[in-house]
């Protein structure tokens, strides 16, 4: 009974957290892609 309630309670919460996860694997990828050519530029510069 416990064991039950807490994994409803563990999906509800992974549900959330999941939504924040991509929105922030979005918000990293956009900043990867502006970020990329100028860290790349600047390792071959280097």
């Amino acid at each position: 009974m416990l064991r039950n309630s807490s994994i409803q309670f563990l999906n509800l919460h992974l549900c959330r957290i999941h939504e924040d996860l991509i929105k922030f694997l979005i918000l990293l990828l956009v900043l990867l892609h502006v970020l990329s050519p100028q860290m790349v530029r600047q390792h071959f510069h280097e």
